[in-house]
């Protein structure tokens, strides 16, 4: 009987052991797998409860071995989408500074076209197509870099920045 073996199999247990163990002869727990004869109930209930408690046990073990997985890959997850988000940080920084720097030298650019057009003697001003070309260059990077511009570089930041602060907390929920 095929039932039968695999429950002593399920154990660990050798055919002496399980005998050993239910307190019967060896040559009953053989025929009984064979199907020649049943176990005493005392036996076969005391197999059976042993069978179904370490069905029991190892579902547990899988279980928590799955939720012990699970919690490794979220914190993996985590940290992985910290250092993105790190690096996003810094990269958006840099960006914040050039457009702040660029937008400087186009006032400070617009500035010289100014002072040019109006305290420079007739013969020592640039010609009008090169005047043209510093203010529109002027404009032009100050429209490209301006506030707007900055402001929105600032909220992604902030954006960034508390998403960082989220990712921390959850980070730390999970590693204690």
């Amino acid at each position: 009987m095929k039932e039968a073996r695999q429950f002593r199999e399920a154990l660990g247990l050798t055919q002496e052991e399980a005998a050993q163990l239910l307190k019967i002869p060896k040559s009953r727990i053989g025929m009984f797998e064979i199907g020649q004869r049943e176990l005493p109930v005392k036996a076969k209930l005391r197999l059976v409860t042993l069978y179904h408690d370490l069905q029991k046990q190892e579902a547990l073990l899988q279980s928590a071995t799955n939720e012990t997985f699970e919690k490794e890959a979220y914190v993996a997850f985590l940290e992985l989408e910290l250092l993105e988000n790190q690096f996003n940080r810094q990269v958006l920084e840099r960006k914040l500074e050039q457009s702040k720097e660029k937008y400087q030298k186009s006032l400070k650019l617009s500035r010289l076209t100014t002072l040019l057009e109006q305290d420079t003697k007739e013969t020592e001003k640039p010609s009008p197509a090169f005047m043209e070309f510093l203010k529109r260059k002027a404009r032009n990077g100050m429209q490209k870099h301006g506030l707007p511009e900055q402001a929105k570089l600032a909220l992604k930041l902030k954006s960034y920045h508390s998403f960082q602060q989220e990712l921390e907390k959850e980070l730390k929920q999970y590693r204690s």
